[in-house]
């Protein structure tokens, strides 16, 4: 116990001697007979490895195990760390393989086989909601908010089959405000905070993130951070200075377990945080920023979400433009519209439609249409042509410009509205509404085939389920 308790050499034996042991007991165990008749090797989980602590006992546990003889029954250790994209053998690939023996001769880590487990589908979802009476697109919505991690849409099915099973009404919008399944003691109060406690099991990290995740890029968050950093919050740890903290929420965002998805960006518009870097969004994990999102809208007042905004698309104002010029940037007019300031948007796209090729515009409206919800939802339709640049150049012999200006003013609000995360389906109405304004814009657009091909595309991705970013851009974005 002295030498375990040594922060020396002596201690790394005494660890790697237990280990060691362990190994050996196990071996020891698995006789000549119970090898003979093949008697499965035991089965141990270890949690949790890409923690310090974890990398730490794998590192001595390759060692002890790299020096077993030959003969020796090893058991089968799983490791279990959250990775994405780890280059390892698909489940298939595992049951296609077997028997599998590491190379002859190397490092000890020649031992681990990496296998990456497959995402949960909306199949896999429908099999955890059971024989529950649930709405058809509520599997959609929970692969939307679990990411494909089977534990997370395990929490999300439970939670939605428990309030189905009580009879109570209740609609898939409500999905993340509904209690977590079961009775176990201090659970969140909702199942949304439950997912986030699984996914970010630090308390402040989750708070910060919450804070940040309608940042685009790292200069934006950082200048978002001066806003809500320590100096506004009295309740601010003075252990944790809030340089400290922003560099912890880069290096969370960083972690190789997260999905990164930066999003299609506009040809010709300049890209927040460097051409090419794709970097946008800051949170580039689409379920963990969907989460963030909802949780933010759902504790924001319409006053601090207006403060948060108003600050952000003030730094892609570089040359002080009005707020309701029509020279605003792509990024500018993301927040504008997460504003609710749908008029602004309608007369800058115009502008740009007038000005640019279709298939960057369509990009530009792909990522402004990605903006999130004002904590009261989305306002109506304006179609309002008052003081549009170029609605009013409209000279002798010209082509009336209102119709189209009508048209992205239509395609911008339903856009939007479908691209709420806790959007399960479009209704009828509003993929109607995107087909009949792509309609009239390949009309009033020389280059036609791009736009028809957003006409054909859209409306079908839509009801799909897909959402601004991601729908798609027939030619000329890149990412």
């Amino acid at each position: 116990m002295r030498d375990f308790r040594r922060l020396d050499a002596s201690r790394q034996s005494a660890e790697e001697l237990l280990v060691a042991a362990l190994l050996h007991d196990v071996a020891d165990h698995y006789g000549f007979l119970r090898r003979r008749n093949q008697t499965p090797a035991p089965l141990i989980l270890l949690d949790n490895t890409h923690t310090a602590d974890g990398r730490h006992f794998v590192r001595v546990l390759l060692r002890a195990w790299d020096t077993l003889p030959q003969w020796a029954v090893r058991p089968v250790v799983v490791l279990t760390r959250p990775a994405i994209d780890t280059g390892g053998l698909g489940m298939a690939d595992i049951a296609a393989r077997t028997p599998w023996l590491p190379a002859e001769r190397g490092a000890p880590e020649r031992w681990l086989l990496p296998v990456e487990l497959d995402a949960v589908r909306s199949e896999d979802i429908m099999r955890m909601l059971g024989s529950a009476d649930y709405p058809p697109h509520l599997p959609r919505l929970i692969a939307r908010f679990s990411g494909g991690r089977a534990g997370c849409a395990r929490l999300l099915a439970d939670a939605a089959v428990e309030r189905l099973s009580s009879g109570d009404p209740w609609q898939p919008r409500g999905l993340l405000a509904l209690p977590p399944a079961g009775d176990a003691p201090d659970l969140p109060a909702t199942v949304g905070e439950q997912v986030l406690d699984r996914l970010l099991p630090d308390r402040r990290l989750r708070e910060d993130l919450t804070r940040l995740a309608i940042a685009l890029d790292d200069e934006a968050a950082r200048r978002l951070w001066a806003l809500v950093g320590a100096d506004e919050r009295p309740d601010a740890d003075p252990r944790h200075p809030t340089s400290g903290r922003l560099r912890a929420v880069r290096g969370e965002l960083d972690g190789a377990h997260w999905r990164r998805e930066p999003w299609q960006w506009p040809a010709g518009q300049d890209q927040p945080g460097g051409p090419g870097r794709g970097n946008v969004p800051l949170v580039g994990d689409r379920a963990l920023r969907a989460l963030l999102l909802c949780r933010l809208a759902a504790t924001a007042d319409e006053e601090h979400w207006a403060r948060l905004h108003r600050r952000l698309r003030s730094g892609y104002n570089r040359d002080d433009l009005p707020p309701r010029a029509v020279r605003h940037s792509v990024p500018y007019l993301h927040h504008t519209l997460a504003l609710g300031e749908l008029d602004a948007v309608e007369r800058a796209l115009h502008h740009q439609f007038a000005s640019t090729a279709p298939e960057a515009w369509l990009a530009a409206v792909n990522v402004v249409c990605a903006a999130p919800h004002p904590p009261a939802g989305p306002r109506g339709v304006t179609g309002r042509s008052d003081d549009c640049p170029v609605c009013a150049a409209r000279g002798p012999g010209d082509e009336d410009p209102l119709p189209a200006h009508r048209a992205i003013s239509r395609l911008v609000h339903a856009v939007w509205r479908l691209s709420d995360p806790l959007t399960s389906a479009g209704t009828d109405d509003d993929i109607d509404r995107v087909e009949s304004a792509l309609l009239t814009l390949y009309e009033h657009n020389d280059e036609r085939d791009v736009l028809l091909a957003a006409w054909r595309e859209w409306p079908a991705r839509l009801r799909d389920g897909a959402q601004a970013p991601d729908l798609p851009i027939p030619r000329g974005y890149r990412p």
